[in-house]
C-alpha cells in the first residue's frame, strides 16, 4: 500500500509551503548565495511536467535548476520515482509483480500532487490509483496528507476501510471506499488534474525576479600565477546572441583594482603583480548584459 508519497525529495521540498524555506535556506548557504527573489525568496522557473518550456527564465533561475538537477541525481538510487517501476513494470529478475493500492490526497500541501504524479507515471499505477478528493467534504480548509489517519479529516475512515479490504484480500481487491460517490475516485478519473499543485499559494513575501537579460561570458589567462611575479593577464569577454557567441566590445574588466576595456574582438589585457596568494576575482560588465565573474589563483611564491 503506498499512501500519499512522491518524489523526487527536492521537488516535494520546493513546492510544499510548509518545506520550500528548507530550500531557500540551502541555496543562501551557497558561495555565491543563490537567493535571486520570489516566494521564499527565489524562484526557479521550473515548468511541471504538463506545462511548455520556460524560454525566459528569471534572473538567476539557471543556477537554481543545476542545483536541483545535482541533488535529485545524487538522490536518485533511493528515491521514490526509481523503484516505482519495479514494483509491477518491471520487476527485479527473480522477484515476482507486486499487488499494490496507490492513495493520493488531491490538493495535498505536503507531498505535492506533481511529485505524486510522478510515481503514478514512472509505475504506470493509473489503474491501481485512488484519489481521495478533500476539497469535495465539509473538510476542505484542511491539509489532507494525513487523511488516513487524521481523525479532524473527512476521509479518513472510509480510507482506511480501502486498506483493510486490500490487504484481507492479500492486494486482490481495491474497493471503491465510497460506492462511486465524488469523494474517492477509484481509479484516478484523470491523472492529468495531479499534474498541478490543486491548492492556492499565499502571496509570495518578496517580488519574483525580472525575467532572464544575456549575460556575458569571461574568460581569463592563465588561470594560475605566482605570487611576486608580475605577469600578463589576458581576459576576453563574449556573450550568445542567437544561438552564437559574439565579442562583447567595451566591456569593462576589473582586476586588483586595475580596470580595462575590451576591444572589438572582445579582448583585453593588464600587467599585474600579485605580494600574496589566494583567489583574486575578476569581474566582466557592461551596460545592458549580466555581468560575469572568474576567479585568479595565485599561488605561493618560489
Amino acid at each position: 500500500l503506498l499512501n500519499v508519497p512522491g518524489g523526487p525529495i527536492l521537488d516535494i521540498a520546493r513546492q510544499a509551503p510548509g518545506f520550500r524555506d528548507l530550500v531557500a535556506a540551502e541555496l543562501k548557504n551557497r558561495t555565491p548565495n543563490l537567493l535571486n527573489g520570489g516566494r521564499e525568496g527565489f524562484t526557479e522557473s521550473t515548468p511541471r511536467y504538463v506545462e511548455p518550456p520556460v524560454t525566459r527564465p528569471a534572473r538567476g533561475a539557471v543556477p537554481i535548476q543545476d542545483v536541483g538537477a545535482t541533488s535529485n541525481w545524487l538522490n536518485r538510487p533511493g528515491s521514490p520515482e526509481a523503484f516505482a517501476p519495479l514494483l509491477r513494470l518491471r520487476p527485479a529478475p527473480g522477484v515476482p509483480a507486486k499487488r499494490v493500492a496507490y492513495q493520493i490526497a488531491f490538493g495535498d500541501k505536503t507531498v505535492p500532487n506533481p511529485t505524486s504524479a510522478t510515481l503514478l507515471r514512472a509505475g504506470k499505477l493509473f489503474d491501481v490509483t485512488t484519489v481521495y478528493r478533500n476539497d469535495r467534504t465539509p473538510t476542505a480548509s484542511r491539509n489532507p496528507h494525513g487523511f488516513l489517519l487524521d481523525p479532524t479529516v473527512a476521509g479518513r475512515n472510509l480510507g482506511q476501510r480501502q486498506v483493510v479490504e486490500f490487504l484481507a484480500s492479500e492486494g486482490a481487491s481495491i474497493v471503491d471506499p465510497d460506492g462511486g460517490a465524488n469523494v474517492f475516485e477509484t481509479p484516478v478519473a484523470d491523472p492529468s488534474t495531479l499534474e498541478t499543485l490543486n491548492f492556492e499559494l499565499a502571496p509570495a513575501n518578496e517580488p519574483p525576479p525580472e525575467a532572464a537579460v544575456p549575460g556575458l561570458r569571461l574568460s581569463v589567462a592563465p588561470g594560475r600565477v605566482r605570487a611576486g611575479r608580475r605577469v600578463l593577464v589576458s581576459f576576453r569577454v563574449t556573450t550568445v546572441r542567437r544561438g552564437r557567441r559574439r565579442a562583447v566590445k567595451s566591456a569593462v574588466v576589473r582586476l586588483a583594482g586595475r580596470q580595462v576595456r575590451t576591444n572589438s574582438r572582445g579582448r583585453a589585457s593588464v600587467r599585474v603583480r600579485f605580494r600574496r596568494r589566494g583567489a583574486r576575482e575578476v569581474v566582466a560588465k557592461r551596460r545592458g548584459l549580466r555581468a560575469a565573474r572568474e576567479t585568479l589563483s595565485v599561488l605561493r611564491a618560489q
